[in-house]
């Protein structure tokens, strides 16, 4: 099935996207000299990696945010040979670079993170103005990804309202504030790892029952779905009705970058395609885990997920059965 034909264009937000250079190299050690053994090079940030897991799904997307410089003509260079649609909006900063170390020795991942630019009052007008245009144009926008500097502090709960204003179901994959403000306005959607989710819970979740009251509570505070992911032990989810785990088979990962971001890609594929709530979960979870196959954040591919979503494995329960057991 042609699923660009059957929906709107998936509005994607990176506000800070990055050029990522990944460089692979055998023993990583500070103060060393090191030979590379591979580089890759990519346009990056978490909304544009959902867009190229999309894609690869044989969904069409828009990707939108701010970008500057010469980094910022890379990102949208390396975009429109990806074939990926965008409408970043200019600004008179640099657009940063991420490099992400991978030791294939010792399989770690070192990642080096830069700032951004620090955008000014007239390019966050000019940003809301090009969000409401594209907003009408779709059905769905995920919001992903930290702030850019000089955006403040409340800007995704005013986006995510915007958004539900224009009939535009919200996805929110932030963290932080950007999170705990962003969840008031009640997106569809959130999916923080365990450390993001900590952060807004006040709690270490560290057993199954603290994981279960935390989705309960990101429930109430308005998000209709509630996803921790939980690296390599997959994710946990709640939708109001049934509690579900995940858990992917074990796998020796090539790259963990952007695993989160091809897990939101393949729950948002899954509900478009008409899953149910629990084999969304289950397909999303296979995303993520299939993108550490792939060099390149949101590579993931179609056929790999699908060949990972059948060992998949899933563990359901009940609001009646969670509603029995607090009564307990």
């Amino acid at each position: 099935m042609d699923y660009k034909s059957k929906i709107k264009p998936i509005l994607t937000v990176t506000l800070n996207p990055a050029v990522d250079k990944i460089v692979r190299m055998n023993g990583f050690a500070l103060g060393k000299e090191h030979r590379v053994v591979s580089c890759q090079v990519a346009a990056g940030g978490k909304g544009i990696n959902v867009s190229r897991g999309l894609r690869n799904f044989g969904i069409a997307t828009l990707a939108t945010g701010f970008v500057g410089g010469a980094a910022g003509k890379l990102i949208t260079e390396s975009l429109a040979a990806e074939g990926i649609g965008q409408q970043f909006v200019p600004v008179r900063g640099e657009s940063r670079t991420n490099l992400t170390v991978i030791d294939q020795k010792t399989r770690t991942h070192t990642r080096f993170l830069e700032d951004g630019p620090n955008v000014t009052v007239e390019e966050l007008k000019a940003f809301k103005f090009r969000l409401v245009r594209l907003l009408k144009k779709s059905d769905w926008v995920v919001f992903s990804g930290r702030g850019v500097s000089g955006a403040g502090k409340d800007f995704y709960r005013q986006w995510v309202q915007l958004a539900h204003r224009h009939q535009c179901q919200p996805i929110l994959d932030t963290s932080g504030e950007d999170l705990r403000c962003g969840l008031k306005a009640k997106p569809f959607l959130i999916k923080p790892n365990q450390e993001e989710a900590e952060f807004i819970f006040e709690k270490k979740l560290n057993s199954p029952a603290r994981l279960k009251a935390a989705l309960r509570f990101f429930h109430q505070q308005g998000a209709r779905i509630a996803i921790i992911s939980l690296g390599a032990e997959g994710a946990v989810a709640f939708d109001g009705q049934a509690l579900v785990k995940a858990t992917p088979p074990r796998i020796r990962p090539l790259n963990t970058v952007g695993c989160g971001d091809a897990m939101v890609a393949g729950f948002l594929f899954a509900w478009l395609k008409k899953y149910d709530f629990v084999t969304a979960l289950r397909f999303a979870v296979a995303a993520g885990t299939a993108n550490t196959f792939s060099r390149i954040p949101g590579g993931v591919t179609l056929a790999r997920a699908r060949a990972i979503f059948k060992r998949v494995k899933i563990q359901v329960e009940t609001s009646r059965a969670i509603n029995r057991k607090n009564e307990e």
